[in-house]
């Protein structure tokens, strides 16, 4: 991406201290998906992200 300074600096703030501090573990995504009423779940991690497949 291509930011102004101003703009970059707010960028590294908000990802440093807001979002990765609030950002779920997997073990705390499989934890909330096991007490959901989903019989099955499926999670694949890719790179940086993921995707979480919930089955009733």
């Amino acid at each position: 991406m291509r930011l102004n300074p101003v703009n970059r600096a707010m960028n590294r703030l908000i990802f440093r201290f807001f979002l990765l501090k609030r950002a779920y573990t997997k073990a705390a995504l499989e934890e909330l998906v096991a007490g959901t009423r989903f019989r099955e779940s499926s999670f694949t991690e890719s790179g940086i992200g993921f995707e979480l497949l919930l089955t009733k």
